[in-house]
């Protein structure tokens, strides 16, 4: 049950001419009951009247409500799946870069094997082109690269 107020109050607006005669104190009195609901300024206490609200008047308003939650729920999604759509895309379009830059290492790990072997075996050139990867940092292991069946 909600209560609403029965009649219009005149507000602040009457203290207005309680200013000239009446003293400070009446004044605060009066605003003072106002604040707590008591009494409003102008004179009048505040009378509430039962404003009785029925289960039918609130259908429309949940109703409502929900169809909105359900609009915002059901785009957020449909924005969600196109953002997943977009990101398997840009995956597929990576995936043969990747596959790519994949087979260009092992190449080159077949290479410096190779070459690391050469050099086992005394091979000059190769000698140099080890000595020069180590100075950068590269180390190369003939042993640990294992070559796969397609590059037989």
């Amino acid at each position: 049950m909600i209560f609403r107020r029965k009649g219009r109050g005149q507000g602040l607006a009457g203290t207005s001419g309680l200013q000239s005669g009446a003293s400070r104190r009446a004044i605060w009195s009066r605003l003072a009951d106002w604040i707590t609901g008591d009494q409003e300024p102008g004179g009048e206490a505040h009378t509430y009247i039962p404003i009785e609200i029925k289960a039918e008047s609130l259908v429309l308003p949940v109703l409502l409500l929900a169809a909105a939650v359900f609009v915002e729920v059901l785009t957020r999604s449909i924005a969600l799946y196109e953002q997943r759509q977009r990101l398997n895309e840009m995956l597929a379009a990576q995936q043969a870069r990747y596959d790519t830059a994949l087979q260009l290492q092992r190449q080159l790990e077949g290479i410096a094997a190779g070459t690391a072997r050469l050099a086992r075996g005394g091979n000059a050139n190769a000698i140099q082109v080890i000595k020069r990867l180590r100075t950068v940092g590269v180390t190369v292991n003939p042993d640990a690269y294992k070559p796969d069946a397609d590059q037989r």
